[in-house]
């Protein structure tokens, strides 16, 4: 049996959440990989929102002057910013760091995995519970990649804590060998980009690309009805459009997204979640 069918079985309540409060920065470099079949692109309107996750470059991007320092950032910056010495950041290095931990936590504490569970009808197991989990991480990423060089910076501190999550919890669960689950965090680390691709296709044409993106994602392909499938389309739509709202400042250094019941309804104890992120302790290695 492979890794990821064994680990579907396993229930998400098995793992345990033991991230640190340290962490590094890992360079996570896009790439253009697409195994599979290709989501065919129907375009009958113009997109709906200003970006993506900068992994399909559309026109408007090419052509965007912020866009051009998205390019490999040299280690001599990142040596001068770490410093304090990087004065053209709008938000100093060390707080994107905090920030794209506290945006991680927005995820595992604002998301209720067990809603959508029951409400999308799929099955409460360790791979529905990252599938999920790398869907707000895209949704994030939409909106970072308007926030130039301070956006990449904070995608990859949000995407390192992803991976060292993932891997925490799975060395919880004693059914799966250590060269099983490296071989896992090799297969999600490609996932990922696949995924990216799928959900900018169907961010950039309509709800119906959209719908056929999260099926081939989130659903894997399985029978899924109109009724759910209606819910979470309508359910990212507005996610990206309440981040597009968040004033960029605070966003970049607060990093708290407080994400919204599948009903658009505001999650309960959100001010106490929110103080309690604000308040936590991090210190950045």
């Amino acid at each position: 049996m492979s890794t990821i069918r064994l680990l579907a079985k396993i229930s998400r309540c098995a793992c345990h959440n033991s991230i640190t409060h340290g962490f590094k920065i890992n360079s996570h470099k896009s790439r253009n990989l697409l195994s599979g079949q290709v989501v065919q692109r129907v375009v009958l309107h113009p997109p709906m929102v200003n970006g993506s996750s900068n992994i399909i470059k559309t026109e408007a991007q090419e052509t965007n002057k912020e866009n051009e320092t998205f390019k490999e950032i040299p280690f001599s910056r990142k040596v001068k910013h770490a410093f304090g010495f990087d004065k053209d950041l709008r938000v100093p290095y060390k707080e994107l760091e905090i920030a794209g931990y506290r945006a991680w936590l927005s995820i595992i504490e604002f998301t209720d995995y067990q809603e959508f569970c029951t409400a999308l009808e799929l099955p409460d197991t360790f791979n529905t519970w990252y599938l999920m989990v790398e869907l707000h991480v895209w949704i994030i990423m939409t909106r970072l990649i308007l926030e130039g060089v301070e956006g990449r910076y904070f995608r990859n501190v949000l995407v390192s804590m992803m991976w060292k999550d993932v891997e925490s919890r799975m060395q919880e669960v004693e059914e799966v060998s250590f060269n099983d689950r490296k071989h896992f965090l090799d297969q999600i680390k490609h996932h990922l980009h696949n995924a990216m691709l799928y959900y900018d296709e169907g961010l950039l044409s309509d709800d119906r690309a959209l719908a056929n993106a999260l099926w081939n994602i989130l659903f894997e392909r399985s029978d899924v009805s109109a009724r759910s499938m209606e819910t979470i389309v309508m359910y990212v739509r507005a996610q990206i459009l309440f981040l597009d709202k968040i004033d960029s400042m605070l966003l970049l250094s607060k990093g708290c997204v407080p994400f919204r019941t599948l009903n658009g309804q505001e999650v309960n104890n959100k001010k106490e979640k929110l103080t309690m992120m604000l308040q936590q302790h991090i210190v950045p290695k």
